[in-house]
Parts: C-alpha cells; structure tokens; sequence
C-alpha cells in the first residue's frame, strides 16, 4: 500500500511539475507578445538591466544605448498580420504535437 502511495504522489509531482514549466512558457510567450505590441515598456526595462549590467563589469553608463535603441526601433518595425501570426501558432502546435508523438512512441 506504502510504494503504491508513493507512486501516486510521484506521479502527481511529474504532472504538478509539467504544468508549472508549461505555465511558465506561457507567461513568456505573453510577455514577448506583449512586448513587440509595446516596445517602449521593453526599453524601460531593459534599460534598467543594462545600467546594472554596466555597473557589475564595470564599464561606462551609457555603454550599450545605441545598440539597444536600435533593437527597439528594430522591434516597433514588427508588425505581423493576424494570417502570420495564425500561421505560426499553427506550425508551433503542430511542432509540439509531434514532439509529443515522438516522445510517446520512445
């Protein structure tokens, strides 16, 4: 009875756990989303992490602005249509749908 108790609670981690990473994912994917519909929320972010990045190794503030600035320009430049987009969620599901075959199939 104690080992088959055991497995069950093992079994309810590995699925408690699958769902946490897959959660996550998500939250990252709306993130992204999000943030290639607002680049300007990015450069205040990133700026942060930049100065802070600049601070650890040393270097001069403003190292890195122009590159940075030029990524968010490069950013409010993307401007996907909803067929595109569809298009990717599509071959994405499909991709992980086969990922899943190929996994239960091993």
């Amino acid at each position: 009875m104690c080992d088959n108790l055991t497995q069950t609670v093992a079994d309810t981690g590995s699925v408690l756990q699958s769902a946490g990473a897959i959660a996550g994912v998500l939250l990252v994917i709306t993130a992204m989303v999000g943030l290639t519909g607002r680049p300007d929320r990015l450069s205040l972010a990133a700026g942060r992490v930049l100065r802070w990045t600049n601070w650890l190794r040393g270097r001069p503030a403003e190292t890195g602005y122009a590159a940075l600035a030029a990524l968010i320009d490069d950013l409010r430049a993307i401007r996907p249509s909803r067929r595109a987009r569809l298009d990717a969620w599509a071959l994405s599901l499909l991709n992980w749908l086969l990922d899943v075959a190929c996994l239960a199939a091993s």
